[in-house]
């Protein structure tokens, strides 16, 4: 059964190594990395993870509200702090209730990372929050096994190859995401960019319509209105 729920967004995408400990960055010339749109695709609910408890769950268990999914690795030393510092940040400060509006999965697609490691990296982010309470239970951190982590990965089209021990990563403007973003994908089928086009043209239609009509309304009544130009009323 299908999950009617809002959209899931990746918050890094990854599109080629950087230079790791001297070695040449991999080019996307030289191998299958960067973004493929997958719109209006599902992502596969049985995809596992593991929890904050060392537990085995898959999707489906975890989503039932608007969900973002951030796709980071934890022992990341440059781009992945300030993105989930900032997550942080917005956390605390958007209109949005945690919890109730929404949550957030933040998902290591490094193998090798345990949920131990997960743990200390949240608690170091809880700790830059004005209000963690909420995110303590709606910002769940998780890890994965290879072939979870590949089923994910391809099914978001988010393509990737490892540098040494790291892997270089790019940002998105958030702005994008939801229209036009590079890595839109969902659960259920999300909204696009052409029916936006398609709603301002409509709506530009009616409004010229309106215009119209009463110009032709104007128009129609001016002869009547010119008859009382000059009319007093003599005592």
């Amino acid at each position: 059964m299908r999950l009617s729920i809002a959209i899931l967004s990746i918050s890094l995408i990854v599109l080629f190594p950087k230079n790791v400990n001297g070695q040449t960055a991999i080019t996307p010339q030289e191998t299958d990395v960067g973004i493929e749109e997958h719109l209006d695709e599902f992502v596969p609910l049985d995809i596992m993870v593991v929890d904050e408890k060392n537990q085995t769950t898959n999707l489906a268990a975890l989503i039932d509200k608007p969900t973002i999914i951030n796709l980071v690795y934890y022992r990341c030393p440059g781009i992945c702090s300030p993105l989930m510092e900032g997550l942080a940040d917005v956390m605390d400060k958007v209109d949005l209730e945690l919890g109730k509006d929404y949550q957030v999965l933040t998902i290591s697609f490094d193998p090798r990372e345990s949920i131990e490691l997960a743990h200390r990296k949240k608690n170091n982010y809880l700790n830059l929050m004005s209000n963690p309470e909420p995110a303590r239970e709606y910002w769940q951190f998780f890890v994965s096994d290879s072939a979870n982590i590949a089923r994910l990965t391809d099914a978001v089209g988010f393509k990737y190859r490892k540098a040494g021990n790291d892997f270089g990563y790019v940002l998105e403007p958030l702005k994008d995401l939801h229209l036009k973003g590079a890595t839109q994908y969902n659960l259920e089928p999300m909204g696009s960019i052409s029916t936006v086009y398609i709603f301002a043209i409509i709506e530009i239609l009616i409004l010229l319509i309106a215009v119209i009509n009463y110009i032709n309304l104007a128009t129609a009544k001016s002869a009547g209105r010119a008859k009382e130009v000059g009319v007093k009323k003599v005592a």
